[in-house]
């Protein structure tokens, strides 16, 4: 039979990584498919609620084991579960979108890995990723050019190469964003701005 210390021990880490994960879920939901210290975390919780030992320590308490004194929100009927439904419907949800934030996570990785043979990311290197933008932009053109909008579009083949060019210019679009230190929340600010004034600069 599991001792006492060993129960609260594993109520405390429980409660602390249900704490970690739902300020997580409320502040910066991106950071639960990001961190893969927070990715663990989920994990044990699931876990802990499916082994069957969420339901042992939640009677050990029922009969009186535990101190009165201990921080237990993890052993509430609905306040676990109800957390992880939480984190599924925000994964499936996240399914149907790709956000700046991810792409930046990826081209800060692509950086990372070949840093000893790319030119680092600053802001004297931002002219030449531009430049890159803009060649991948042409091989758009040209596809588009070469074979019509609607055919570019329909066919399977070319629209496979035009979806793979259009994410060439945007990975060089995000490295260009990360040269020059420019954040998501700091485009979707003036990105917002900019979308207000031009929804009153012209008569519909």
């Amino acid at each position: 039979m599991e001792n006492k210390t060993g129960i609260i021990d594993r109520i405390q880490q429980m409660e602390q990584y249900m704490d970690e994960v739902a300020e997580a879920l409320r502040n910066a939901p991106d950071k639960l498919k990001s961190s893969d210290e927070l990715r663990k975390k989920i994990a044990t919780l699931t876990d802990y609620m499916d082994s069957g030992q969420w339901l042992a320590d939640y009677e050990a308490d029922e009969r009186g084991e535990l101190p009165k004194e201990l921080k237990r929100g993890v052993l509430s009927q609905d306040a676990l579960y109800n957390l992880l439904c939480e984190i599924k419907e925000n994964e499936e949800t996240s399914l149907n979108e790709f956000t700046i934030n991810e792409m930046l996570t990826m081209q800060k990785t692509l950086q990372e890995h070949y840093k000893t043979i790319w030119e680092p990311i600053g802001p004297e290197t931002g002219q030449n990723k531009l430049l890159w933008m803009i060649g991948e932009i042409g091989e758009v053109i040209d596809i588009v050019k070469k074979n019509g909008g609607t055919k570019a579009c329909s066919d399977t083949e070319l629209r496979k190469d035009l979806v793979e060019e259009l994410a060439d210019v945007l990975m060089y679009y995000n490295d260009v964003l990360l040269c020059y230190g420019i954040s998501a929340e700091e485009l979707k600010k003036v990105y917002t701005e900019k979308f207000e004034r031009n929804m009153t600069r012209w008569k519909a």
